[in-house]
């Protein structure tokens, strides 16, 4: 997709980044803007590259952090998880006549068995998130005593280990 077709989700985010950098609304309100920024991370590349270009590893690590309601650290440790989530159909796709017409031959990796590896930007968000602290600040949790925290972070670390043993 162009960049223009960006242009109202980037200022869109970027009013919702503002919210989560300031840290002065209740606490729902961050946690609900928190739940927001993870759905927006479920999308596609173009929509997680724009969370990455807004610094959301920065925020992240921050509502991981100790200061952060458990509420806050689970949506955090979400966001996390969505945006180094790889779909199996983002790992391998069937070759077929008009996949090689939009990249060429050489920007796939053949798996020999008619399927291709599609490079995705994962293993580049979770560098960027470990730069950050995020994977430090999970470690952390990976022992919280509320059962969804430990959880949440448990899974973000196996994500964000498997991303970094594939980079």
């Amino acid at each position: 997709r162009a960049a223009s077709e960006y242009a109202g989700h980037s200022n869109f985010l970027r009013v919702l980044m503002q919210l989560l950098s300031q840290a002065k609304d209740p606490c729902m309100v961050l946690e609900q803007t928190l739940f927001v920024l993870c759905n927006v991370a479920t999308g596609n590349e173009g929509h997680k590259q724009m969370l990455m270009e807004e610094g959301i590893g920065e925020i992240l690590a921050n509502y991981l952090s100790e200061t952060g309601t458990n509420e806050q650290r689970v949506a955090a440790a979400w966001c996390t998880i969505n945006l180094v989530w790889r779909e199996p159909h983002q790992e391998k796709r069937r070759k077929r006549s008009g996949l090689h017409g939009r990249k060429s031959r050489s920007s796939y990796e053949s798996m020999g068995d008619g399927m291709v590896s599609v490079p995705t930007n994962a293993t580049a968000r979770a560098t960027a998130l470990m730069s950050a602290g995020v994977d430090l600040r999970l470690h952390a949790l990976a022992t919280a005593p509320s059962p969804d925290v430990r959880d949440r972070a448990r899974t973000a670390l196996d994500l964000l280990g498997a991303a970094e043993a594939l980079a």
